[in-house]
């Protein structure tokens, strides 16, 4: 409803009150009229039989069985005049209570009217009042309406990218808030700032949603970097949350997969709805690591728990052999638990890894001291499809 319309509305409404205000007043002068109608009946009565007498004799005369019937009523009167004269008394109460009553109307019919004028007065000032009242009520309304239009169109307005790219934290927490982003999204964003992106273009999801295709990123014996915040499959469901907040563990096994075996059946989320038909995720906790192995062995592949030495991770990766780390709450990587993929070790022990939460881990290297002491479990994986792998190659 535009704003004209909604002025018409508002006059429409004073109008009909106004209206009945009138048509309430002119049913009270009615009334005080019919209440003083009896004095004139009784005085057009008077009339009447004033009249009535000067045409007797003639209505006598014309009309014999009138005549007899006016004698009888007239020895009535003769009779009740001489019960009278008989009881003086009586007729002297009788009297007395006319004058009385003829005395009390006489002196009510002032107060009667004066009454009558003060419940006019009254009731229109009384109209008056709701009038008012009611325009006050409409205008609150109309008030509040444009209240929440305003409101509904400034969580309708979207930003563009660059410019929520240009807003504080704060102010962009408060603007997702205001859009009705899910909370959970954006306490991701807060614990890993490089997702701020992801969660801002929830805003903007394509439909259909994008293709989980992954056929262009995976090489055989080389293990491509999935993040489980990639738009493709982040803001999907695992668990009851969202992909982007709980999708580290078919991740991890997701980019082992494709790389030992060149495959792309299993992108992450594939993944992670094959980890939860096995039972895998754990409500409140998040993916098992049963996974790791029992899920791996479904999965065809081979897989040792590796010791906690430099040679024995230096050994599984210069065989081409991934490893999966679980990593312990409070580390570099997270709050909460996290796994990761060990990919490679340079001569000065510096390993490389892909790290599904972040760009900026993944694309340094980490040194034994520091992973170690954050590091909980690790598992090592091969594929054995009948080719065999010699310095980096397979054949």
């Amino acid at each position: 409803m535009t704003r004209q319309e909604r002025q018409k509305q508002l006059m429409t409404h004073i109008l009909i009150a106004a209206a009945v205000l009138a048509i309430a007043v002119i049913v009270v002068i009615v009334c005080v009229r019919i209440s003083n109608r009896p004095e004139k009946n009784a005085e057009s009565a008077a009339v009447t039989a004033e009249a009535s007498n000067t045409v007797q004799p003639d209505a006598a005369a014309a009309n014999p069985e009138m005549a007899q019937t006016e004698t009888a009523a007239e020895n009535a009167g003769a009779v009740q005049t001489e019960a009278d004269a008989e009881n003086p008394g009586t007729a002297r109460a009788g009297a007395a209570q006319t004058e009385t009553a003829a005395a009390e109307t006489e002196e009510d019919s002032p107060g009667s009217l004066m009454a009558e004028q003060s419940l006019v007065e009254k009731l229109s000032v009384d109209a008056k009042k709701n009038l008012e009242t009611e325009k006050a009520r409409l205008e609150k309304e109309e008030e509040e309406r444009k209240r929440q239009e305003e409101e509904e169109a400034k969580k309708a307005e979207v930003k563009d990218r660059d410019e929520l790219s240009e807003l504080p934290v704060d102010e962009l927490v408060e603007y997702l808030r205001n859009k009705e982003v899910p909370e959970e999204l954006i306490g991701f964003m807060e614990e890993y700032p490089e997702a701020r992106e992801f969660v801002t273009d929830y805003l903007y999801q394509p439909d259909p949603p994008l293709s989980k295709d992954i056929s262009g990123e995976v090489v055989k014996g080389q293990f491509p970097h999935f993040l489980q915040w990639d738009e493709r499959w982040g803001y999907e469901d695992y668990g009851g949350s969202f992909f982007a907040v709980a999708g580290c563990g078919p991740t991890a096994m997701s980019v082992v997969y494709s790389g030992l075996t060149g495959k792309t059946d299993m992108n992450p989320y594939k993944m992670s709805q094959w980890a939860e038909e096995q039972g895998y995720y754990i409500v409140g906790e998040g993916t098992s690591w049963e996974m790791m192995w029992s899920g791996a062995n479904s999965l065809g592949l081979y897989w040792w728990e590796v010791d906690f030495d430099e040679n024995s991770i230096r050994a599984a990766l210069d065989s081409g052999c991934p490893i999966i780390a679980a990593m312990s709450p409070g580390g570099d990587f997270t709050s909460f638990g996290h796994f990761i993929v060990m990919t490679d070790i340079d001569d000065e022990g510096n390993i490389t890894i892909r790290d599904s939460n972040s760009i900026e881990r993944t694309e340094r290297t980490w040194t034994w001291d520091e992973l170690m002491w954050q590091t909980a479990a690790m598992w090592a994986y091969n594929y054995d499809d009948g080719e065999y792998y010699d310095d980096g190659e397979y054949y």
